[in-house]
């Protein structure tokens, strides 16, 4: 990975070119790039590495179950009866869902150390103790523990990375994740194979011992992660708690990304506000028209063309303001061309669903009129278009 950095900026400069954003050899001397491939290089080692290998461990629990059952879960539990290991499997989607983002907003306030590895260790031991249990309603109950746990840690490690590094960098550090998950994924039946071998060791069944040892594993990975992971690079420099970094690299790290963004800090965060103002007003707006009206689909179509205009305005245009009223109508990244297109998509097929529902039901109406069709059994009900 030491040569990862110095090639992204290289690749990065032809980006910021064809994207209008090159910067003059004044703003990025030689020595700030090396101060910045240096810089990188470290938040590669202490991120990366640690987030591939907790990532991995957490993925451990995509089979972990269904070998525990194979290994003899199943029969010591009763998970055979009814639909009780289909319970257990579907629980942990629930807490995933509704914790993901109110957990994900508590990363900066409670800090990165603190809460990854805190969530690491707390499914880490949640797991570790499933392999204790006697009643298939405890397993139910740790895995919905475990699924607020594991909900934010994904967006958490993305939130902090788009801290450090610029989007057209960041890219090729998750593609170095993924390919170590992928690594531990190869080997997870095998390894959960060579685990049940281990069955009657202490008078413990091999199917607890599962549970047991990646309990144990994602553990020592979270205590590895406390002494590696690191905060913002914002308040690291204003605290100087600098973590084996200098102050000119945080400094040289917060400038990139602000230049990245192409305005200050405090600039883009008070332009996200107005969008979603607008978005309050828009959709109030027409949500009053379609009821004064009572027409639904000129207002569903209208909306839809709207945002194929904003998807359209917000990745093609070379002009600031015209990328940031694009926001307004899209709310689509400027850069996401293939997401935006798949965007646009949607878009056409709402359209085009909107259009054949509006003759659908106008054919349903006319014919109820005429008298030869009666609609949910109510002769006097009409479809709203």
């Amino acid at each position: 990975m030491k040569a990862v950095a110095p090639a992204i900026d290289d690749e990065l400069d032809a980006k910021e070119q064809r994207h209008g954003r090159h910067f003059t050899q004044a703003t990025r001397s030689d020595a700030q790039k090396k101060i910045e491939a240096k810089a990188l290089r470290k938040v590669d080692w202490r991120l990366i590495i640690i987030f591939s290998l907790l990532y991995s461990v957490a993925g451990l629990d995509r089979v972990n179950l269904s070998n525990a059952r194979a290994a003899g879960m199943s029969k010591d539990l009763r998970f055979g009866i009814g639909d009780r290991y289909s319970i257990a499997l579907l629980v942990f989607f629930v807490t995933y869902f509704l914790f993901e983002s109110p957990t994900t907003l508590l990363l900066r306030p409670l800090r990165p150390r603190y809460l990854l590895n805190g969530l690491a260790v707390s499914w880490g031991a949640v797991m570790l103790g499933m392999g204790f249990t006697n009643d298939w309603r405890y397993i139910v109950v740790c895995r919905i523990l475990i699924g607020a746990f594991k909900a934010a840690y994904l967006p958490c490690c993305m939130f902090l990375l788009a801290t450090w590094y610029q989007r057209f960098g960041v890219q090729t550090r998750m593609s170095w994740w993924y390919l170590i998950n992928l690594f531990v994924s190869a080997f997870e039946n095998i390894l959960a194979f060579a685990i049940v071998k281990l069955d009657g060791a202490y008078g413990i069944e091999g199917w607890r011992w599962i549970f047991i040892v990646e309990g144990v594993a994602t553990i020592g990975v979270a205590i590895i992660g406390w002494f590696l992971v690191i905060d913002f690079p914002d308040r690291m420099l204003a605290t100087n708690n600098l973590h084996g970094f200098t102050q000119d690299e945080l400094q040289t790290i917060l400038d990139r990304i602000d230049r990245d963004r192409g305005d200050s800090t405090a600039v883009v965060f008070l332009l996200c506000a107005p969008p979603y103002l607008f978005s309050i007003i828009w959709t109030v707006g027409c949500a009053w028209l379609t009821d004064r009206s009572r027409l639904r689909m000129p207002w569903m179509v209208g909306n839809a063309a709207t945002t194929l205009m904003g998807l359209l305005i917000t990745p093609y245009s070379a002009n600031s303001g015209a990328r940031y009223f694009g926001i307004f109508l899209g709310k689509e990244y400027p850069t996401y061309r293939t997401g935006v297109w798949c965007a646009v998509a949607t878009q056409f097929l709402l359209i085009v669903l909107c259009v054949v529902m509006f003759m659908h039901f106008r054919r349903k109406n006319r014919a109820a009129e005429g008298g030869g069709e009666v609609i949910q059994e109510d002769e006097d009900f009409r479809y709203t278009f």
